[in-house]
């Protein structure tokens, strides 16, 4: 009877497990012990190697990519316009040349849903312009700009709700806005005191109503995070709570991690200058934490001693999880020639698949559902993990065939588990008055 009871409820907590496997928690911050870095082949169709283009990124629910416009080679300039793509379903990447050319290098690029914005840079000489790039229509515009334009060489931009803001460059802590939704485009400048030290090379994100500035140099590298209050137009300096945290430094690359959502603000930075030396290192920034955390993937490579080498205002761009790195400048007029792949998460593509098959067809082992659809998150070796409370050690394969089939009333599997028990009770009664009859007949004869 006790082995038939746990055999039941060993089953319900089977269901339970189940259940709860498909309505997971959305992940707030990247699964850092389970990151992946691997290397993406380059061939005859790929772009030249090269470092400070403008990048922007390609995401729907079946293809995503970047592109990638002008730019810096080792020697002189690429006036090409690159598209790269990768098909989630059929798992083939691929480089096309674009429409657009542009020869400008190292500006100060955002992107605004489909369309880029390019302030600033070179084209051998230094630029004050500012260009729009539609990236679905393949279309450079230069932009008509009124007032005194924001400083060029090294300074940062964010853009939301139409509003492009500028930071910092040629060594300044100037802040400068534009409305990018007015008839006339104008340059506002919103300079505050109290803030940083002026800089350039610095990385800024922008998270609702704060602006993050962090690192770049002038009169020395700044390891503080800078938070400028847009509303405000004030400035304070946020000390970081962990220990641990990367170096001050320069040129660096930052993205957005956008899978952590509004509510749990964390940006990523890769890479960059500090002191004279470049750097390979990848580190994450929670904005409620104020806290750093190193990002340590295991690497995947075809090549037996592939390696990525330290870089400074390498081309990257972070879509679904996954950080692209392609070229980046290794040395004076030295262009790493090699395209990487950071992964801290990666989506199901279908974004209405459960999150069985999400495991199933995506061979990850973990997932999630957020706003961008279910985050299929790969395991150690390629092991599968099954929920949050096995992160260290692996776990068999989560698979539609553990759990009951996708819409089966979980009511009928109640009815069903307790019929059982109601069932099994009443056979040991049976038995038990049995035994005590066939006692009872023995004793009297």
């Amino acid at each position: 009877m006790v082995a038939l009871l746990s055999v039941v409820f060993c089953l319900l907590l089977s269901y339970v497990h189940c259940e709860n496997s498909t309505n997971l928690t959305p992940l707030v911050g990247p699964i850092l012990d389970r990151s992946t870095l691997q290397t993406i082949n380059l061939n005859s169709s790929s772009p030249l190697p090269r470092y400070g283009a403008s990048v922007g990124v390609i995401r729907d629910t079946t293809t995503y990519g970047f592109v990638i416009l002008g730019g810096s080679l080792a020697y002189g300039d690429d006036t090409k316009g690159w598209k790269y793509t990768f098909d989630g379903k059929a798992n083939i990447g691929t480089w096309s040349e674009l429409k657009s050319a542009s020869s400008i290098s190292s500006a100060c690029t955002v992107q605004d849903k489909s369309t880029m914005y390019i302030y600033g840079g070179t084209t051998g000489k230094t630029s004050n312009d500012l260009y729009s790039y539609d990236i679905k229509g393949d279309v450079l515009t230069k932009l008509v700009v009124t007032g005194n334009t924001p400083p060029t060489q090294g300074a940062t931009c964010a853009i939301s709700s139409g509003k492009l803001w500028v930071i910092g460059g040629d060594c300044t802590s100037e802040v400068h806005s534009l409305d990018t939704t007015a008839k006339t485009l104008a340059w506002v400048n919103e300079t505050a005191s109290g803030g940083p030290l002026g800089r350039k090379g610095a990385s800024g994100l922008l998270f609702g109503d704060n602006f993050l500035l962090w690192g770049g140099n002038c009169k020395g590298d700044d390891s503080d995070v800078w938070n400028y209050t847009l509303s405000t137009k004030t400035w304070v300096r946020e000390k970081a709570t962990s220990e641990m945290g990367p170096d001050a430094r320069s040129y660096h690359s930052a993205v957005v991690d956008t899978l952590t959502g509004d509510d749990n603000p964390t940006f990523i930075i890769f890479g960059g200058e500090v002191g004279g030396q470049t750097m390979n290192d990848t580190w994450s920034y929670n904005l409620l934490a104020k806290n750093w955390t190193h990002i340590s993937p295991r690497v995947i490579s075809s090549e037996k001693w592939s390696y990525l080498a330290p870089r400074q205002m390498s081309n990257v761009a972070y879509v679904y999880g996954r950080l692209f790195i392609f070229s980046g400048l290794v040395s004076t007029n030295s262009t790493a020639n090699d395209f990487w792949e950071l992964i801290i998460s990666s989506d199901c593509f279908d974004l209405t698949n459960s999150c069985g098959a999400c495991v199933i067809t995506e061979g990850c082992g973990w997932c999630s559902g957020n706003r961008d659809g279910y985050q299929c998150i790969p395991g150690h070796d390629n092991m599968p993990y099954v929920n949050d409370s096995c992160f260290s050690l692996p776990t068999p394969a989560y698979t539609n065939d553990l759990c009951p089939p996708e819409g089966f009333p979980g009511w009928i599997i109640a009815l069903i588990i307790v019929i059982t028990i109601f069932a099994i009770g009443v056979v040991w009664y049976f038995v038990i008055r049995c035994q005590k009859k066939s006692s009872g007949y023995d004793q009297i004869n």
